[in-house]
């Protein structure tokens, strides 16, 4: 990866990232909160390469899944769930340490994934509600902990 000529960190950035992660040698008192005016980075770029991924895993999940309840039906029973917890999971960990924030990039990831998927439950007429309400949920939590994972996992290989 090339460094842009203006810039003065000689740092490389992690694989993945747009932004550089945050410095985590500062005293305390140098670093910047969303309280005291400082603004949270995101990393765009990250956060959108997650996003497809979890995205594509639940069209893709969702259209295999008459094939398999048709085959395998006791597997075909949980399989939306499966293939949501693998989309969520995936989404979460893909941002890793890539962002300034893991736990939160990841749950943001995973339920813009999961948005994604709402019009076309719309469009195939099975959208329900608590159903929804109970995927974000889902989202958020487990979105977060891979996020945190895969942050963590990464960093002790480097």
């Amino acid at each position: 990866m090339a460094s842009k000529p203006g810039s003065k960190s000689p740092s490389k950035l992690p694989k993945g990232a747009t932004t550089p992660p945050r410095q985590r040698s500062a005293p305390p008192s140098s670093v910047s909160t969303p309280t005291s005016g400082g603004t949270a980075q995101i990393d765009v770029g990250a956060v959108a390469r997650a996003v497809s991924t979890g995205f594509m895993i639940l069209v893709f999940g969702g259209l295999i899944q008459p094939i398999v309840s048709t085959y395998v039906p006791v597997i075909g029973m949980f399989w939306l769930i499966l293939v949501a917890v693998t989309a969520f999971a995936s989404a979460g960990a893909r941002v890793g340490i890539a962002c300034p924030n893991p736990p939160l990039h990841g749950a943001g990831a995973a339920v813009l994934s999961y948005l994604l998927v709402v019009p076309l439950m719309f469009l195939q007429g099975t959208f329900n509600p608590l159903y929804t309400v109970f995927s974000f949920v889902a989202a958020v939590v487990i979105g977060a902990a891979a996020g945190q994972i895969g942050a963590r996992s990464k960093a002790s290989r480097s």
